[in-house]
């Protein structure tokens, strides 16, 4: 008699980390006020003293939150410069974050006249 062997995994897959809705709002708020590009960096730098201790991010924690609110729609990657190789040769490259208007604001309608 054969034994009946389970081909999918039984381990329950981990919930994606959720942004604290109070970042979120702080970041969205950080670039309306300033329209032009801004890097992981300049960004964490303002918006870690709007948020509560709990809240901030370091330069590397901020750069992973931006990259899921591109994925889901939020911001917009405006420039991407490529900056060299590393030495197990993967590109290197510098992200500046735009807020993409058309998702957060669906009420903005521009007038081309």
């Amino acid at each position: 008699i054969p034994l009946s062997i389970e081909t999918h995994s039984t381990e329950q897959r981990r919930p994606k980390m959720r942004i604290p809705k109070a970042l979120r709002t702080a970041i969205r708020t950080r670039l309306r006020n300033d329209t032009r590009p801004m890097t992981s960096k300049d960004i964490s730098d303002s918006v870690n003293p709007m948020v509560k201790k709990s809240n901030q991010r370091t330069v590397r924690e901020m750069a992973f939150v931006l990259k899921q609110m591109a994925r889901e729609g939020d911001l917009i990657i405006s420039k991407e410069t490529k900056n060299g190789l590393t030495p197990s040769g993967n590109e290197r490259s510098r992200v500046e974050y735009v807020l993409n208007f058309e998702a957060v604001d669906p009420d903005i309608v521009e007038e081309s006249e």
